[in-house]
């Protein structure tokens, strides 16, 4: 069975009703209930809002993104994805003391420190590590921080063989999946903790990883498509936290034991997957309110830019100074502008030795005056001790690749292959060019007329047949080669005449 993956979050303004972005979203709760202000004060006071700092739009709310805890009075714990793309922290403020998404910026923090784990970093999108550490740049004033899981605290979440209740979701997510617009008001759901077996063995058993992943809520069984009986969570509520008690009848303590992560074929079709906090304990006490990055892992230097080709752009950087050793580095890129489906933006990750401080990157796009993708790209370099520590970025560094302003050869007169009544076979030589050709287009006309039409547009193939045409009627036609950065040539004309 093929699985779709939904990670649970809003990235690059996501819940903008004018901007439309294509980036992974998150869940909000499926019939939860609105959390009441007793609630929230007692155990729920933690809970984070992730804002993007630059939405174009003047509301915080547009700029919603994730939801997260706090730890710490200055660590907010989130999703790996909620912060998946972007490499400086100046990208984020966090609000902490609110239940609503509102338009009051008041009390907002900036993010001094983004700490990824390390195996989520250095995999990209990696489902086993979804997780990350948020440093804000001053202590939270409002929201009560919530400890994780320990190591005694089993019993708490069930490890692994489930628990039927006790377990409680928040988030700011969608109500219904089909609708876009989150409804501003924090929502709470008791759930069940699936035990490891029954997850695996639901829609996201073909991704599920018992190590570093718990489930939760219930899956939609009300036969009616336009309504449901699911608890889980929905667009929206990625980063948010699982809370379970110390005793499910009189709690006196909660303590996070899952962060949102993702749901499969839809919100309501199966439980949501969430991030096993247990598995990253060790991890997660080594992050202090007060380093600048992984146990003291500092970034490399003199990130500059070296030779750069028509789709190549290269980079230099000097190791650091002090520290802990560096084994080897990540390099993560971004274009700026273009087209996902013209591969453009597409992340790049790359894990190299201590000893190579440069790196190439390849199959880039031109950087051209008259292409309307790719071009320009920006690059962030980070140390890696032998334990995995990751430093803070080097960076931005942006780079350009080197314009193509040099057309394909003119391409020579068609041949005629075949002429019929209505219809013309035509074949020509390729065309070259100093990159390469992506197209050709051909045209026609009737001879005296100077109104050209497009019988199509050709990726490789060098031949074609024209059809609807006059019979005994002469035709000029012309072949234009393109490259990929739209330059072109147009071809030499030729006449020919349809059978009578």
């Amino acid at each position: 069975m093929r699985v779709r993956v939904v990670l649970l979050c809003v990235l690059a303004l996501g819940f903008m009703a004018s901007t439309a972005v294509a980036a992974p979203r998150q869940p909000k709760i499926i019939n939860g209930s609105i959390m009441s202000q007793p609630d929230f004060d007692d155990h729920w006071s933690g809970m984070a809002q992730l804002y993007y700092a630059f939405s174009p739009s003047d509301s915080p709310r547009d700029g919603f993104t994730c939801g997260g805890m706090l730890i710490s009075p200055r660590l907010v714990l989130t999703a790996g994805h909620c912060v998946g793309q972007y490499e400086f922290p100046e990208y984020f403020r966090v609000m902490t003391g609110k239940r609503v998404l509102d338009d009051d910026p008041t009390g907002s923090i900036a993010v001094q420190d983004i700490i990824r784990y390390p195996g989520w970093l250095l995999s990209g999108f990696n489902l086993n590590a979804d997780i990350a550490v948020l440093r804000l740049a001053s202590a939270a004033t409002t929201g009560t921080p919530t400890s994780v899981v320990g190591a005694g605290d089993t019993a708490w979440w069930g490890n692994g063989a489930g628990l039927p209740s006790g377990a409680e979701i928040a988030g700011w997510g969608l109500t219904n999946e089909l609708l876009g617009t989150p409804p501003g008001q924090l929502r709470t759901a008791a759930v069940p903790i699936q035990s490891d077996a029954d997850c695996a063995a639901s829609d996201p058993g073909s991704v599920f990883d018992a190590t570093t992943m718990i489930c939760l809520g219930t899956a939609d069984t009300n036969p009616n498509p336009w309504e449901t009986d699911a608890v889980v969570a929905c667009h929206g509520d990625s980063g948010s936290p699982v809370l379970v008690p110390d005793n499910v009848v009189t709690p006196t303590a909660w303590k996070i034991a899952g962060v949102t992560s993702f749901g499969t074929n839809g919100c309501s079709n199966s439980p949501t997957v969430y991030t096993r906090v247990d598995a990253f304990r060790a991890w997660l006490s080594s992050v202090s309110d007060t380093e600048g990055g992984g146990a003291g892992v500092m970034p490399p230097t003199a990130l500059t830019a070296g030779p750069t080709t028509l789709h190549s752009v290269n980079m230099t950087w000097t190791a650091p100074a002090t520290g802990p050793a560096v084994t080897r580095y990540v390099v993560f890129g971004e274009a700026l502008g273009g087209d996902d489906e013209e591969g453009a933006s597409a992340p790049v990750f790359g894990v190299y030795t201590a000893s190579a401080t440069s790196y190439t990157v390849r199959d880039l796009l031109p950087s051209s005056t008259v292409s309307q993708y790719g071009m320009t790209y920006r690059y962030w370099v980070a140390s890696i001790d032998a334990d995995g520590n990751v430093s803070p970025y080097a960076g931005p560094l942006e780079i350009s690749t080197l314009a193509d302003t040099q057309a394909p050869s003119r391409v020579d007169a068609p041949a005629a292959r075949k002429r019929g009544r209505t219809s013309i076979k035509l074949e020509w030589a390729p065309a070259t060019d100093n990159d390469a050709v992506d197209h050709y287009e051909v045209e026609y006309r009737l001879e005296g007329s100077s109104q050209w039409r497009y019988n199509g547009v050709y990726d490789s193939q060098t031949r074609t047949t024209i059809d609807s045409l006059r019979p005994r009627h002469s035709y000029v036609v012309r072949v234009t080669a393109f490259d990929g950065s739209g330059n072109a040539t147009n071809g030499v004309k030729r006449i020919v005449k349809t059978q009578p």
